[in-house]
């Protein structure tokens, strides 16, 4: 299915969050929490405050309707206030959910975390759909077009207003520039703007509201995975230039099913129920011969999918990774074509019947831009693995690079602040080659250091080298964003 041995296969648990208990105040535009020093300090509370406008109405809390297309907003009933901390998008039963007035106003005291950065979800927890349950974030637009949705208000200097709300087909967004506001936080605007680059990637974290099912329990997350490889020869006493990297075809998804309601692994394992996956799009399932197409007219059923000859075009597991079972289940595949932006939806085929268990709006998932340059968004490692006369590794050393739109190039990153409050599950893995009569081993016992960790601007020495000598097999680099994973590796082939 991928390239990767099964035991560098990724992990995933569930993601939950204890948000803090939201106090209503009052607060006009522009006041300040009152400190010593007349300033807000990173931790204390700070209030937020506007209005819904243009493309913004006010639905009744708990009364059902006002289903409409996501990432347009319909109606509204509140404010879902969610909590990043070191790129970790999480969303839990205990979300709060801050009220919105009958004249569509609000304003509430939020305490964040000095490190937190928040997103600001517009949900109507009244939608008879999964479609209108959540619509957008509300954002901070740059003059250039970019919306800044990763609030840092944990290091917030005064209290934050939004004016009127209003959404169009880019978002929604504050009444206030992003360049209006820019001296409301710590953080210097050249990096506001590079996380409003790079943030459209959270609003994944609607996917995860909008898929708890709090009265079951039941939790259905969707991942993404983009590979891209390269030579370690380009990389032997030099950088290996960021250009060079090549995007493998296709994407792998993943559907982890945490405590199903109404089926389990054992059901849909032993046929008694089936699941429907529906793209935005047709997609070819790669390694299956003939090529399987499902479609939006044409969905794919895990029946289908898992009875092919192949046998290798799509896996269904128990093995979820967490520590109790609780009939959950895993889905995984790889697709020929790169991801279809657009909604997913996840169905359950039960007794003749059909039931929405999920919708994912993959649409943020997609990691290159879509002007002619077709630059990846997000940041890309450039690896210098020295070696002595022998080849044998002397150090492994990384810089990282990131795509500057209003240049239209990259550019190496020099201030990690953003990068920082970006990433997750960042981790590198160097693993040396022995060759012996039986060929090339993978031995982690023997081999020199096989797994380290890299800090963006560290480098990484090997000890301990063996005394037949150790060359360089692999080098992996990975990080993810809000559970979006990314994979640069180079290989040591001809």
């Amino acid at each position: 299915m991928s390239r990767y041995p099964s035991l560098l296969r990724p992990r995933f648990h569930p993601m939950f969050l204890l948000l803090p208990v939201i106090l209503l105040t009052g607060c006009g535009p522009g006041a300040s929490t009152s400190t010593s020093t007349g300033e807000r300090q990173p931790g204390d509370p700070i209030t937020i405050s506007g209005k819904l406008g243009s493309g913004l109405s006010v639905a009744q809390r708990g009364v059902p309707g006002g289903s409409a297309a996501r990432s347009i907003a319909g109606a509204v009933s509140g404010i879902a206030s969610i909590s990043v901390i070191a790129g970790s998008a999480k969303v839990g039963p205990e979300t709060e959910v801050l009220p919105i007035l009958a004249d569509g106003s609000f304003s509430a005291t939020l305490q964040p975390d000095a490190d937190a950065s928040w997103l600001l979800l517009l949900v109507n927890e009244g939608s008879e759909t999964l479609d209108g349950k959540a619509s957008g974030f509300i954002s901070l637009r740059d003059l250039s077009g970019v919306d800044l949705s990763l609030l840092p208000l944990g290091n917030a200097k005064r209290d934050l207003e939004f004016g009127d709300i209003s959404s169009d087909s880019m978002g929604i967004t504050s009444e206030f520039s992003l360049s209006d506001q820019a001296d409301t936080f710590a953080a210097t605007f050249s990096s506001l703007l590079e996380t409003a680059y790079r943030d459209n990637i959270f609003k994944r974290a609607k996917n995860l509201y909008v898929n708890l099912d709090e009265a079951s329990g039941q939790w259905i997350m969707e991942r993404t995975r983009c590979y891209a490889t390269g030579n370690t020869n380009q990389a032997l006493n030099t950088y290996f230039p960021v250009t060079g990297w090549e995007f493998t075809p296709g994407f792998n998804m993943r559907i982890d099913a945490q405590d199903p309601d109404g089926h389990d692994y054992d059901s849909i394992a032993s046929g008694v129920d089936d699941i429907e996956i529906v793209p935005p799009e047709a997609i070819t399932l790669k390694n299956t011969d003939p090529p399987l197409i499902f479609s939006p007219e044409s969905p794919l059923l895990i029946s289908v999918a898992r009875a092919l000859p192949s046998g290798n075009a799509l896996w269904f597991s128990s093995d979820t990774g967490r520590p109790e079972p609780d009939g959950g289940y895993v889905v995984e595949f790889d697709g020929e074509e790169n991801l279809g932006n657009g909604l997913w939806r996840f169905n359950l085929l039960k007794g003749g019947a059909r039931s929405e268990l999920a919708l994912f709006d993959i649409q943020s998932a997609d990691p290159f831009t879509t002007d002619a340059d077709k630059a990846f968004i997000y940041y890309l490692p450039s690896i210098r693995i020295e070696t002595d006369a022998s080849s044998r590794i002397i150090s492994v050393a990384m810089s990282w690079f990131a795509w500057n739109p209003a240049v239209k190039e990259y550019r190496e990153v020099a201030d990690f602040s953003a990068f920082n409050s970006l990433i997750q599950n960042y981790s590198t893995g160097i693993v040396s080659m022995k060759t012996d009569p039986d060929g090339i081993n993978y031995n982690d016992e023997e081999s020199a250091n096989n797994m380290a960790l890299l800090m963006p601007t560290r480098d990484w020495y090997l000890t301990d080298v063996p005394a037949d000598g150790t060359k360089v097999d692999w080098v992996r680099i990975n990080y993810a964003i809000s559970g979006v994973e990314y994979f640069f590796t180079l290989y040591n082939e001809p």
